[in-house]
């Protein structure tokens, strides 16, 4: 293996590692309810920017039905004519990271912040936050795409940076609705991360990856 993909295939092991480790950690100080200081604080502050009211409102609203089942499925036809592969790794990013979170819901069970009158109610546990969790599995993927896609640089630029502001604001504005705690907010962020990095070695040329396992 080229030393360059050495490297590669070494920092994408270790991020994986990484985020997944920092997801169980996170699920775990979640489960022994040890966050609720921190989690207070810090959504006192996130929930003080009224001026961005309605800023907040629309970033969350791609992530309620019907665009969280209709956003992924456009994009996912959409892909399947530009490249198999990059489709594949769509459906791998999105289906896995929702897949995990939704039973990591089930398992945890935590309970929505009560410590506000909510702006919005929740029927699902509250970790990890599925807002989150969704944005960066989708729109994490898309972007990436768009970098390896899009010839032209001011368009990439503009896609890649439409799409990373998106997927930046949507987790302090579940908190300023009040519907998810910034543990859940983080956990949702450290779970997608993960899965957009399988994703990412995903869509790679298959001889590109069958030559990397052949050297680990």
């Amino acid at each position: 293996m080229p030393r360059a993909e050495e490297v590669t295939a070494r920092r994408t092991s270790l991020a994986i590692i990484g985020l997944a480790v920092a997801f169980v950690a996170l699920a775990i100080v979640v489960k022994l309810d040890a966050s609720d200081a921190i989690d207070r604080d810090l959504a006192r502050v996130i929930r003080r920017a009224d001026a961005l009211d309605a800023l907040w409102r629309v970033v969350s609203w791609f992530g309620y039905q019907p665009w969280s089942v209709a956003l992924p499925l456009s994009a996912l036809a959409g892909l399947v004519f530009v490249s198999r592969r990059d489709a594949l790794g769509l459906a791998v990013s999105v289906i896995g990271a929702t897949a995990l979170g939704e039973l990591t819901r089930l398992v945890l069970d935590r309970p929505r912040p009560n410590d506000v009158l909510h702006l919005e109610t929740g029927v699902l546990s509250s970790f990890p936050s599925g807002h989150v969790t969704l944005y960066l599995a989708l729109f994490g993927y898309l972007a990436i795409v768009a970098g390896a896609r899009i010839r032209a640089r001011a368009p990439r630029v503009a896609v890649i940076g439409a799409l990373v502001a998106v997927i930046a604001l949507v987790g302090p504005s579940r908190v300023y609705l009040g519907s998810h705690w910034p543990t859940d907010v983080a956990g949702g962020y450290a779970l997608a991360g993960a899965w957009l990095v399988i994703a990412a070695r995903v869509r790679q040329p298959i001889a590109a990856r069958t030559r990397s396992a052949s050297h680990v």
